[in-house]
Parts: structure tokens; C-alpha cells; sequence
């Protein structure tokens, strides 16, 4: 469950609107699904029990506060690329 929890947060962090647990059956993921095509944020249950978190609360995450400049950053390191090609990418300069 660590590493699940772990995953949940890069994943939410990036935007993620559902999440479902990977030994949950297939009903379950298309509930989750259904929800996000219904523009819905769901998280498995047992997850979001775990986190004690308020699932009415899912979709606010700390993205909705940054600059766009700052996104797309966040954007590429979840993309994985060093500081030095964002830096090269974005034309800023890449701080040590």
C-alpha cells in the first residue's frame, strides 16, 4: 500500500482525476471511468480511507496555484528529463 500511496500523490500532483487500485475488478474501474467522463474526480475507497481524505475535496491539488510556467516544469520532470534539458527546453538558465 506504500508504494500505491506514493504513486496516488505523483499522480494527483500531475492531474490525475481517477485512480483505482489494481486489485479492484473490472465493475470498479468502470465506475471510476464513468466518473471521469462525467468531468468527476474518484479515487478507490481504500485508498482515500488510507489518506483520510475527503474525496469531495480530490480534484484541489497544489497545480491549481502555480503559474503555467511552473506547470509545464512540473509537467517535464514528470516526463523525466533533467534540470538541464528543462532549462534548455524552457530557455531559462539551469540553477546548480
Amino acid at each position: 500500500m506504500h508504494n500505491e500511496v506514493s504513486i496516488f500523490h505523483r499522480a494527483k500532483a500531475l492531474g490525475v482525476k481517477g485512480y483505482v487500485l489494481k486489485e479492484f475488478s473490472t465493475d470498479v474501474l468502470e465506475t471510476c471511468i464513468k466518473a471521469v467522463l462525467n468531468n468527476e474526480t474518484w479515487f478507490s475507497p481504500e485508498l482515500t480511507a488510507k489518506l483520510n481524505m475527503n474525496t469531495d475535496h480530490a480534484g484541489d491539488n497544489l497545480l491549481d496555484k502555480l503559474t503555467f510556467a511552473e506547470k509545464k516544469i512540473v509537467e517535464l520532470i514528470g516526463r523525466q528529463h533533467t534540470s538541464k534539458e528543462i532549462a534548455g527546453m524552457l530557455f531559462i538558465s539551469e540553477k546548480p
